[in-house]
């Protein structure tokens, strides 16, 4: 965890963007990532019933210093979280607790998880998503003990790049993992599927019967490897913007071929959130479970009693190491 919440701390003395120069937004960024690194120190060194809440608001004060880099004019000042409890939703355990976004206010516009989600582009979390739901969602992850009938985000391993004159990309081809969501014989069901993946926009399927061995493709557009079986997907213009793996430091050793994700919408008339933003709102509602409901919270870590609790110990422990480099990504990408 040390190293990379380091890349993060190494732009403090050359900030990005409009924190670049001296004056206030500048002492804020800097300031905001002093917060984040003792917090994410802090959230080391305890247990997973209390972590949700240092490595939450490490989060929070890391969206500070990204606003006060990219956001224009008074809205880099943005305060509150962005996100609150959907309370008018009944859970009976701690995969179906929601969340949802705030309604912007004159005081913090769409808090600071609008302002990041402003700099990261057009998806915005629109209406109320289970936890279950962002933490299916998210790639490379360890998914939940019963994931029931949320999206995944599915691998996706490019093949080959077609090239015309000039160099000019004319397809995009590869194979993705359906992760049991879909039989790979049948087409009208993986379309089906397809429909909740934003990137996949424009994709022409090439879906075949026959089970290869692994890594080895053939004419018929079905691969067999690690993830299972994968059917063919090919873009006739350029591929939209497929989410790039985790640094292969974290992947297991089978998982470093190089392949990509299709991310799934989460929550109604959301688009495809970028995996920071799912991360973001999903140790929201964590940090709020641990606040709000301690009891129940506890209860799901029990490893005595609760299916949940080692999956969420390894989910905080990935936070660790996950987070901070997609946080460094989101400070420094123009």
């Amino acid at each position: 965890m040390q190293v990379i919440a380091n890349r993060l701390r190494a732009t403090r003395a050359n900030p990005p963007g409009m924190a670049s120069g001296e004056g206030p937004r500048r002492e804020t960024y800097a300031a905001a990532l002093q917060q984040f690194d003792d917090l994410m120190t802090a959230a080391a060194v305890i247990g997973p019933v209390s972590r949700p809440l240092p490595l939450y608001y490490a989060v929070l004060q890391a969206g500070k210093a990204i606003a006060a880099a990219w956001t224009p004019g008074d809205g880099w000042r943005a305060g509150g979280h962005g996100l609150a409890e959907d309370d008018g939703a009944g859970w009976q355990d701690i995969l179906h607790f929601r969340v949802k976004p705030s309604p912007p206010s004159k005081k913090w516009g769409t808090g600071v998880f609008g302002a990041v989600a402003d700099k990261l582009g057009p998806a915005r979390l629109m209406e109320g998503v289970e936890l279950g739901a962002l933490w299916s969602a998210l790639p490379e992850a360890n998914l939940p003990p019963s994931y029931g009938s949320w999206p995944l985000a599915l691998p996706f391993r490019p093949t080959y790049f077609e090239r015309g004159r000039n160099f000019a990309i004319r397809a995009h081809r590869g194979y993705l993992y359906l992760r049991g969501r879909a039989p790979a014989d049948d087409a009208e069901s993986i379309n089906r599927l397809l429909a909740g993946y934003p990137d996949a926009a424009g994709a022409r399927l090439e879906a075949g019967e026959v089970i290869l061995p692994a890594l080895q493709e053939s004419e018929s557009g079905t691969l067999a490897d690690a993830w299972g079986i994968g059917v063919g997907l090919t873009w006739s213009q350029p591929s939209p913007e497929l989410i790039p793996p985790y640094p292969h430091a974290r992947l297991r050793g089978d998982r470093l071929g190089g392949e990509h994700w299709l991310v799934p919408a989460v929550g109604a008339r959301s688009g495809r959130l970028s995996p920071l933003l799912l991360w973001w709102a999903l140790l929201f509602g964590l940090s709020l479970l641990a606040r709000y409901h301690p009891a129940d919270w506890r209860a799901a870590l029990d490893f005595d009693r609760s299916a949940c609790a080692d999956r969420l110990a390894e989910l905080l422990d990935e936070a660790l190491v996950i987070v901070p480099d997609l946080l460094f990504d989101a400070a420094t990408a123009k």
